[in-house]
């Protein structure tokens, strides 16, 4: 839908960064900044995909996009086959919420189409989750990179405790995307982006 409206956002850093946790993504704050402040995009959001453990008689390894709840907002999916999307409140800060929502394809192969799965609970990476909706496609990227799942990437901390990356402002781990409003151009949104960035930097 609109694919020219479609905007891919990568940070470009100087300075002192703790490369540790550094994979040429955006933190955190500063992704939640451009999100708040900008008035040339109608949407912001952000992923990172993960590798996620299955348990149960449907067991085995999973691909879980990490995304804010927005993400709708952007990718623009078809309306879910059962059930919901995430909810923007699903994704405040401190308050993490265990909700995922399946793509067809993982809920057709590891749950044989079970017409009763939404409110079901399930176990990734030993943590429960309460499905809350279906979708046609989770889009990210392009199949067969797509994720099969999409979790609140506030429930980073709770399935991988090592790489909580929120308890660090510094670190850049997200993929951010978004959509640009349809009366400003693609230079617009740049040099609106440029200009939040260093006033950014001016306020640290």
């Amino acid at each position: 839908i609109e694919p020219e409206t479609f905007v891919s956002v990568f940070p470009r850093y100087s300075g002192d960064y703790d490369l540790r946790y550094s994979d040429g993504g955006m933190s955190q704050p500063d992704y939640a900044r451009l999100r708040d402040s900008s008035g040339s995009l109608s949407a912001l959001a952000a992923f990172r995909l993960l590798n996620v453990t299955l348990s149960g008689p449907e067991s085995g390894n999973m691909t879980a996009g990490l995304v804010s709840c927005n993400v709708t907002d952007v990718v623009r999916p078809d309306p879910p086959i059962l059930g919901r999307y995430l909810r923007p409140e699903e994704c405040e800060l401190g308050k993490p919420v265990p909700m995922v929502v399946l793509s067809e394809s993982a809920w057709r192969a590891r749950f044989s189409g079970a017409s009763d799965i939404v409110g079901r609970t399930i176990h990734l990476n030993r943590h429960p989750f309460t499905v809350v909706g279906v979708s046609p496609r989770l889009m990210l990227y392009q199949p067969p990179t797509d994720p099969e799942l999409w979790i609140p990437y506030t429930m980073l901390g709770e399935l991988r405790p090592s790489d909580d990356y929120f308890a660090n402002p510094r670190a850049q781990w997200l993929n951010v995307f978004g959509r640009r409003k349809a009366d400003r151009s693609l230079r617009q949104v740049e040099e609106e982006l440029r200009a939040l960035a260093q006033r950014a930097d001016e306020d640290v």
